[in-house]
């Protein structure tokens, strides 16, 4: 395989938007070399990686490589796409020292094939992760998360599990209105996930009104029918209604996806949210599905009026009680196992969440991910990547992932080990020489690569 030396490239930019790409590309690089290339107004001699900005690419989430004898040539609409296409040329890299090897030809225009890729960071305290990070944090993650094509956030702006606790350094409030700020800094979509509260339909909207004036950039209001919530399916939409007018005070454009979330109390909801959703209000954009669902995916399709998308709400989180248990399709994962990781374990489960997104692809307009932590950080990549690339193999994905976030690492073992984990699950554990040879495999790598 032909390999491509960038190991003294310096980054050219053309557009205020490359300037700021190339700002945190020349980062990125320094992250894994040591050293800080040049960022220059126009290519001289020696390896150049170009960041440009051209308004007539088709979308914001659209870039094209080009490789040549001069370098690579990322073009994309603006910050968001640059993003995405110089995060390619690092998945696609390895770093050994200060020396940068491509591995491949990776010229192409990059086209996604869903056009909602997100993933949702709940700020309160529930959560094993996000609640202790300060706004840095955030910005770190963001980029981490848009390396595979991450294009929206989801914010909780309320904390629904009582008072802040002592890791919180802000309120739900606050985080929401400091993590849309930056979020706009990158062009990332932002959704905020709003249940509805106990105050009557006045109240409850005006808090709301609130709200959506302080946030700087909201572009979906995801309203959950239940899970919580408990109200009947025409008191839900008559606040969804009347909430989706009050953002549309301040945010013209941003757009209302309620959820068909059945409420546990509420034998015969789905069918009044259907009936109300075939009155077309105008004020919703398209529907949600996802934990205690109304209906199965495929039934919701077919019983929605066409002119509403639907946006699927996986729980890539959890292990057990919840929609997309372990081995979901045959309900057989071990006792064992159930009963000493529990449901909020680490839980790389590639191979199984890449066939569950192929089932609900046709659906779909593409998904945000239900997460409570980093536990489940490996499946966060499975899932968005094939949201970009639906073809894409689960092992290349993993192998992008182990050179993305640990290229100091043998990223062929560390995809071993990550398919280890998985099979490792597979039977009685007692009976499975697989978590002995996975165990073994991650030692040898400790053992060899102490300091990384």
């Amino acid at each position: 395989m032909k390999r491509y030396d960038f190991t003294d490239l310096f980054v050219c930019c053309h557009g205020s938007d490359a300037e700021k790409a190339a700002m945190l590309f020349s980062e990125e690089i320094e992250r894994r070399t040591g050293t800080r290339p040049e960022i220059k107004d126009d290519m001289s001699a020696g390896v150049c990686v170009s960041l440009i900005e051209d308004k007539t690419i088709d979308n914001k989430d659209v870039f094209v490589l080009s490789l040549s004898e001069n370098g690579l040539a990322v073009t994309a609409q603006g910050i968001r796409g640059l993003i995405f296409g110089y995060s390619m040329f690092l998945r696609k890299s390895v770093f050994n020292g200060k020396t940068i090897s491509l591995l491949c030809d990776i010229s192409g225009k990059y086209v996604p094939d869903k056009k909602i890729r997100g993933h949702q960071l709940g700020y309160r305290p529930l959560n094993n992760t996000y609640e202790a990070w300060d706004i840095d944090d955030f910005k770190r993650y963001y980029l981490d998360l848009m390396m595979f094509g991450c294009n929206m956030i989801e914010l909780i702006p309320q904390n629904t599990e009582g008072e802040k606790n002592s890791l919180m350094k802000y309120s739900s409030e606050e985080l929401c209105v400091l993590a849309s700020s930056l979020a706009d800094e990158f062009d990332l979509d932002v959704s905020l996930w709003c249940p509805n509260d106990d105050l009557d339909i006045e109240k409850s909207t005006e808090t709301r009104r609130e709200l959506f004036k302080k946030c700087p950039r909201i572009d979906v209001l995801f309203i959950p029918g239940g899970d919580p919530g408990e109200y009947p399916a025409d008191e839900f939409f008559d606040r969804v209604l009347s909430i989706a007018r009050a953002l549309r005070e301040s945010k013209p454009d941003a757009q209302v996806w309620p959820s068909a979330q059945k409420p546990h109390s509420q034998k015969t909801w789905g069918e009044g949210f259907i009936r109300r959703m075939n009155e077309l209000p105008d004020e919703i954009t398209g529907v949600i599905t996802g934990p205690n669902r109304a209906y199965p995916i495929g039934e919701l399709r077919r019983l929605l009026p066409e002119k509403y998308p639907i946006r699927y709400y996986p729980d890539i989180t959890h292990n057990l009680r919840c929609e997309i248990p372990v081995h979901f399709d045959r309900n057989d994962w071990h006792y064992a196992f159930a009963a000493a990781l529990g449901r909020e374990s680490v839980n790389p489960r590639p191979t199984e969440y890449r066939r569950l997104q192929r089932i609900v692809r046709p659906y779909c307009v593409g998904s945000v991910t239900y997460s409570e932590g980093v536990n489940d950080d490996l499946n966060k990549i499975v899932w968005a990547d094939a949201d970009f690339n639906a073809l894409v193999p689960v092992r290349e994905t993993l192998l992008d992932y182990a050179r993305a976030y640990m290229c100091f690492l043998p990223a062929e073992k560390i995809v071993d080990g990550i398919m280890g984990l998985e099979y490792n699950w597979y039977g009685a554990p007692e009976d499975d020489p697989c978590i002995e040879t996975t165990l073994a495999l991650f030692e040898e790598i400790r053992k060899k690569y102490p300091s990384s």
